[in-house]
């Protein structure tokens, strides 16, 4: 019998010709493989370039509406200031914000016009002024956000906390003063300091207190406010009670009021 083309090479030309079919569908597959880790890396810089249009990134021209926005729509962003805009508005009222990548706090300052002067401010009897309102003839402390945004602001947190800095010369601020230290928040409510914890209508902290004895030098009174209901703050106003006499003396600093 005689045997045809195929056969007259032998068993082993079987393998052969199939290993040359395998080994151009390898080449095809290993082809498609680039095509697609191609196709996914020009996919995912499109897609991060869209994040960048869309997600804020804290300039001025696309600032977010929250620092905890900010963080996490990118992980990678460190503690520092950015630009805020509760309102998602114009970039006009866009703010530049403390923003702690920790805490995913939104640190809003005072106005750079709030300024108390360490002075004595008036000689007359004793009685309760408003550091702000009363004797520097103002209306109340200003910060660097306007109303309608720090409201929405306020609407965007679970909490707030803020610390104020009372100033004082042979003036008391809490522990032996008949009339301690009061301040005012941002809901129009009236808060008496007090050493008693369960005696505060406002969770706050007595960070030091060395405005209690008259020994004619400067001292200071730190508190620190914290609230669950964010419209608690900022603080509006300090009022202090022991600043009739010639000799007493007092200044006031408020920190940022921070949102988180």
């Amino acid at each position: 019998m005689s045997k045809g083309p195929l056969a007259s090479r032998g068993y082993n030309a079987h393998y052969r010709y199939y290993n040359a079919e395998d080994s151009e569908k390898e080449a095809q597959v290993n082809k498609a493989h680039t095509n697609f880790q191609e196709l996914s890396e020009t996919l995912a810089g499109l897609l991060e370039t869209v994040d960048k249009e869309v997600k804020p990134v804290g300039t001025l021209d696309k600032p977010a509406r929250t620092c905890r926005e900010l963080f996490q729509s990118w992980t990678h962003l460190k503690s520092g200031n950015y630009f805020i805009d509760p309102n998602e508005g114009a970039a006009a009222d866009a703010i530049l914000a403390s923003c702690n990548r920790e805490t995913m706090e939104t640190c809003i300052n005072a106005a750079d016009s709030f300024k108390v002067e360490k002075k004595n401010y008036m000689q007359s009897e004793d009685g309760y002024k408003w550091i702000v309102g009363d004797l520097n003839e103002g209306d109340e402390i200003a910060y660097k956000m306007d109303v309608p945004q720090m409201k929405l602001l306020q609407s965007l947190s679970t909490s707030a906390r803020q610390t104020f800095t009372y100033h004082c010369k042979n003036s008391f601020a809490l522990e032996g003063a008949s009339h301690p230290l009061k301040f005012m928040t941002d809901d129009q409510e009236e808060e008496t300091l007090n050493i008693k914890v369960e005696s505060r209508k406002l969770a706050y902290d007595i960070i030091h207190d060395d405005c209690k004895t008259k020994t004619w030098t400067w001292a200071n009174t730190t508190i620190e406010v914290k609230s669950n209901i964010p419209e608690q703050l900022p603080i509006l106003d300090v009022a202090a009670h022991d600043i009739g006499g010639a000799e007493e003396e007092l200044g006031l600093e408020v920190g940022p009021v921070c949102f988180s």
